[in-house]
């Protein structure tokens, strides 16, 4: 999977002299390990649709009382790092196809997982 232009650009307008990629989801459960596995390609590298459709949110976008594997608001997340630091934030999901206790990532995750770790490298990568 090619990343989309779009996608790339968006990053690119992000960039800033600090930037911090945090990355989350569940490894046990097949495509919620989506996260983990960006932060595992990346290395060193500081930092809704078809399966492995990636998508760019805005923090008003976000359903302000979203369930999820993860337990964490994104919301309260949002407000407890900006009561710390001012910081402009958005979230980058790709779109799971199967999230099985115990299943790996499938197909179209895993090439969107390598296609946006390559692209994070790019961006944000020493320049």
């Amino acid at each position: 999977m090619v990343i989309e232009k779009a996608v790339f650009e968006q990053l690119s307008r992000l960039v800033a002299a600090e930037t911090v990629i945090l990355t989350i989801g569940n490894t046990l459960k097949g495509d919620d390990g989506a996260g983990p596995a960006v932060y595992q390609r990346l290395g060193t590298t500081k930092i809704c649709g078809s399966a492995g459709d990636i998508r760019i949110f805005r923090t008003e976008q976000l359903d302000s009382v979203a369930a999820s594997t993860h337990t964490l608001s994104p919301h309260l997340f949002i407000e407890m790092i900006r009561a710390q630091i001012e910081v402009a934030v958005c979230f980058i999901g790709i779109q799971p196809g199967q999230t099985g206790l115990g299943e790996g990532l499938s197909g179209p995750v895993e090439e969107a997982v390598a296609g946006l770790a390559d692209v994070l490298a790019e961006v944000f990568g020493p320049q």
